[in-house]
């Protein structure tokens, strides 16, 4: 069974959606996000006791991108699959409550033209993972 809808920067609860409750202030995002980078282990292994063999995040952080590859070697783990950071007509100032900088899972589609670039850059670092992005 394929779960083609999950976000590994979410928990689920508020902690990971400032924007529907902002409880930052007693559950810190940052924090959050460095504890889901630092073991997603726990997510990893109810897709597969739950019959889950495969996961497709569409939309994060770029760690969850590398946590593609570490899974494929993880018997405790299903495929992952990931899209990394989203891109969104709402302003940069409204999407800074979801990123961690330096890390942004949400980026402003600001024009045509870097919408272009942005995905013309993602498509290659996936067979090229030794380029850097600048965004």
């Amino acid at each position: 069974m394929v779960d083609a809808h999950v976000h590994f920067s979410q928990t689920g609860f508020f902690d990971g959606r400032p924007d529907a409750l902002d409880i930052r202030d007693t559950l810190r995002f940052d924090s959050l996000q460095a504890r889901l980078k630092r073991n997603p282990n726990p997510y990893l292994e109810s897709y597969l006791r739950s019959g889950v063999t495969a996961v497709y995040d569409v939309g994060g952080f770029e760690w969850i991108v590398d946590l593609s590859k570490s899974a494929e070697t993880d018997l405790n783990a299903p495929h992952v699959a990931a899209a990394g950071p989203l891109l969104t007509p709402f302003p940069q100032d409204r999407l800074d409550m979801f990123n961690v900088p330096p890390s942004r899972q949400m980026l402003a589609l600001t024009s045509p033209e870097f919408g272009k670039e942005f995905v013309k850059k993602k498509f290659r670092t996936r067979f090229h993972r030794n380029q850097n992005l600048d965004y």
